[in-house]
């Protein structure tokens, strides 16, 4: 086990060398240090409750709209829109990687 274990290092620190894992560091830490990426994401994310809240009924048109205006306006700002490629890409390489894992233990 303690073979596999290293192994898993060694792979864990190839990972995070790659340029998508700096890539989506890069993107996180612009994305912590925007404060508009952050009142647009607790906006959307209290958006998205008040709908939840409402999921047994119909919800508002309003909260509805609300919801919608702060998707698109999250889908146009910048550092929003890099942090959610750079997830998508890394989750593309770590999808890559499982997939490689599984094919070598046969499932």
């Amino acid at each position: 086990m303690k073979e596999i274990l290293e192994e898993a290092r060694r792979l864990g620190a190839s990972i995070a060398a790659h340029p998508r894992a700096r890539a989506l560091a890069a993107a996180s830490e612009a994305f912590q240090a925007d404060a508009e990426a952050q009142r647009l994401k607790a906006e959307y994310d209290q958006a998205l409750a008040a709908l939840r809240a409402d999921a047994g009924s119909s919800p508002r048109g309003d909260e509805r709209a609300r919801e919608e205006a702060l998707r698109r306006t999250i889908a146009t700002h910048a550092s929003i829109r890099r942090l959610l490629r750079a997830q998508a890409d890394f989750q593309e390489l770590m999808n890559g990687v499982s997939d490689a894992i599984h094919g070598a233990i046969g499932m």
